[in-house]
């Protein structure tokens, strides 16, 4: 009796033992099959290394002529010609050279009215010459007057003469001198006269020399509003110039950013026209080079916007008055991560990324082991305040020193610590465009 109750609890103990045995294994069996379905979301990623980074600040602003002249006749008249030749008449678009003529009107009445100014010269010119020689005469005959009252005088105080004589004498002197006065007076009427024709004749000269319009500089014609054979009055425009040789790039500069510019300094200046299908097929736009030139001391009473003023070459003329423009100034560098904005989650002022690192969900060191050979990948949630962005990228000033590889597809199902799989990496992001500008905040 006794042999078999200990053989029946020998035999429960055995069992018991092996149930014990079989839970275990079905518990790691459970534990593996669990750590191996485990979902692994997909992710494409690109390494990352700081560089350095200029930060540039970006400005527009319309294309505007390095100077516009709006040249007026200063007389009335009618217009007969309209540059240099009189038979192809100035037109929009058309090229003149400095000092040629670029439009007249009719100038026979100021010819004519300086013609007679000139023999109303030459007339006084002659009445001068008839005065001086009178002047001469006359002074001769004052001189044998004085002399001969000298003698008359001298033989009445001998007694050898009489009064009758002497008075004689003496009213020949004073015919002589009344004479040389007289002369004199022609002369200074006769230079009066000269001075006045000549006068005239500057005047008229200036009335002819003005009824020509000459190019001040050398130039492109914007507007010819007036046609030969019509009346224009003193004053009202006959023709509008630019030099376009260089052209200015004018941007609205806010007050808080005046002090980031200064005169001399470089800047890279877009302009979309230029290319004009680089919207389209994804071309760089061309980039110029200019210099700042004017930083106005106030700003516009209208916008209230600082018109600062950027000097670019233009010797071919591609840039033309009106176009639009974007310039970057270069403000500042520093030593940054370029982040693509793709990657970015956004969170008011701040932003989060996710990078790839080894480790469970919980961030620490792994007891098991996926499907995978080594730990298993897992998505670690890092959040930043960004030094300065752009349309596309986004500065970052640093990372922990661990991590390098972003993911910049796939995190926007992700959540701190979920395990991944990198389907794809892309090319390393290193360098600065100038091109591109980030903005500085």
């Amino acid at each position: 009796m006794k042999s078999r109750l200990l053989i029946l609890l020998v035999f429960v103990g055995v069992l018991g033992l092996v149930g014990l045995v079989a839970l275990f294994r079905a518990g790691q069996r459970r534990d593996e099959v669990a750590a191996v379905t485990v979902r692994r979301q997909p992710v494409r990623t690109l390494r990352l290394a700081p560089d350095r980074h200029v930060f540039r600040e970006r400005f527009y602003g319309f294309v505007e002529a390095a100077a516009r002249v709006e040249m007026a006749f200063q007389i009335d008249g009618r217009i007969d010609r309209l540059g240099p030749s009189q038979w192809t008449p100035l037109k929009e678009g058309d090229k003149v050279e400095k000092g040629s003529v670029i439009a007249r009107v009719e100038p026979r009445r100021f010819e004519a009215a300086l013609a007679q100014a000139r023999a109303m010269q030459r007339e006084a010119e002659a009445m001068g010459q008839e005065a001086n020689a009178q002047i001469v005469d006359a002074e001769s005959r004052l001189a044998d007057a004085e002399r001969e009252h000298r003698r008359l005088q001298q033989l009445f105080d001998r007694g050898a003469g009489n009064q009758r004589g002497l008075d004689k004498g003496r009213m020949g002197e004073e015919v002589a001198n009344a004479a040389l006065m007289q002369a004199r007076a022609r002369l200074a009427s006769a230079t009066a006269g000269y001075n006045a024709a000549r006068a005239a004749a500057d005047l008229a000269q200036v009335r002819l020399d003005d009824a020509t319009l000459l190019a001040p500089m050398n130039a492109l014609v914007a507007e010819v509003p007036i046609e030969i054979g019509q009346l224009v009055t003193a004053g009202r425009t006959a023709m509008t110039l630019v030099d376009i040789d260089t052209v200015k790039l004018v941007v609205g500069v806010v007050e808080r950013k005046v002090p980031l510019v200064e005169v001399g300094q470089t800047a890279s200046v877009q302009i979309l026209a230029l290319d004009g299908s680089a919207g389209e097929t994804g071309r760089e736009v061309s980039t110029l080079t200019g210099k700042i030139s004017i930083v106005p001391p106030a700003a516009d009473p209208t916008t209230r916007l600082f018109n600062v003023e950027i000097e670019i070459a233009n010797p071919d003329h591609r840039l033309k008055p009106g176009m639009v423009g974007r310039a970057g100034v270069a403000v500042g560098s520093a030593q940054a991560f370029s982040v693509p904005a793709e990657a970015v989650i956004r969170e008011d002022e701040r932003c989060a990324v996710f990078f790839v690192t080894h480790g469970r969900r919980d961030g620490s060191a792994p007891n098991n082991k996926t499907a995978d050979s080594g730990p298993p990948l897992v998505a670690r949630r890092v959040v930043f305040t960004p030094l300065a962005e752009d349309g596309d990228r986004i500065l970052a000033a640093s990372f922990p020193g661990d991590l390098d590889q972003l993911i910049v597809e796939g995190h926007t199902r992700l959540e701190d610590g979920q395990p991944v799989r990198i389907v794809d990496q892309v090319a390393r992001a290193t360098g600065d465009d100038d091109d591109r500008m980030p903005k500085a905040p």
